[in-house]
């Protein structure tokens, strides 16, 4: 069974609570802006496998990708650096529209 797969089951069982709570700040700066950029680790905490996203509203997690973090920062890989450009990308493109709840979307 694929990482995907666990959280999907995880999520279906234990309800969109489950999945909200896993999702950490992927900063201590993101707890300052909003819509907040955030990490879950897919095992534990540490786990080199992380999803990352972005919230939206008090319900809504947007996944923007999956990937192995092998760094200490996520500056220093070429392929982690695409992932947090996309989060900041998905982030800026939210405020400019104004979409503040997935129901907007």
């Amino acid at each position: 069974m694929n990482v995907l797969e666990d959280i999907k089951i995880n999520a279906q069982q234990n309800g969109l609570d489950w999945l909200l709570d896993n999702f950490i700040p992927l900063s201590g700066v993101d707890l300052l802006h909003k819509p907040e950029r955030l990490k879950m680790y897919t095992y534990e905490h540490g786990s080199l496998l992380r999803v990352y996203g972005i919230q939206l509203g008090n319900n809504t997690v947007i996944i923007t990708g999956i990937a192995i973090k092998l760094v200490h920062k996520m500056q220093d890989s070429k392929l982690l650096q695409i992932e947090l450009d996309k989060m900041t990308y998905l982030r800026n493109w939210l405020i400019n529209e104004e979409i503040t709840h997935c129901e907007q979307l």
